[in-house]
C-alpha cells in the first residue's frame, strides 16, 4: 500500500525535526534567532534548531523575524528549499497552532 499525500509539505514543529525520516518534506514556523555566513538559527518558545544555507538569497529576512521554512530532510542533514517571511505576530500564530490541535 503506497500513502499519497494532499499536502506535499507536511507540518512539522522544531522539537520533530530531528526525528523524521529521510525524503520526508517538512514545511517549519519558527523565528529567526540568528542569520550567520554559513547558518541560520530558528527558534520558538521551546527549541531552535541551526540550518545550513549556501547562499545570500535571505537577505531580507532579519533577526526576530517569523519564517515559514519549507525543506527536505535527506540522510543526514536537512536541505532548504524557500524560507518565505510571514507578516504575522509571533504569539497569534501560537494561539492559531493551538486551536488547530484542540
Amino acid at each position: 500500500m503506497k500513502r499519497i499525500s494532499l499536502i506535499p509539505y507536511g507540518d512539522i514543529s522544531l522539537l520533530s525535526l530531528a526525528s523524521i525520516t529521510p525524503r520526508t518534506k517538512f514545511r517549519l514556523f519558527s523565528r529567526i534567532k540568528e542569520i550567520t555566513k554559513d547558518n541560520i538559527i530558528f527558534f520558538d518558545d521551546q527549541n531552535e534548531h541551526s540550518l545550513a544555507h549556501s547562499n545570500d538569497s535571505y537577505k531580507d529576512i532579519k533577526k526576530d523575524d517569523v519564517v515559514a521554512v519549507f525543506g527536505t530532510k535527506e540522510e543526514s542533514s536537512v536541505k532548504i528549499e524557500k524560507i518565505i517571511k510571514m507578516n504575522l505576530d509571533w504569539s497569534l500564530l501560537v494561539e492559531v497552532q493551538a486551536m488547530e490541535q484542540i
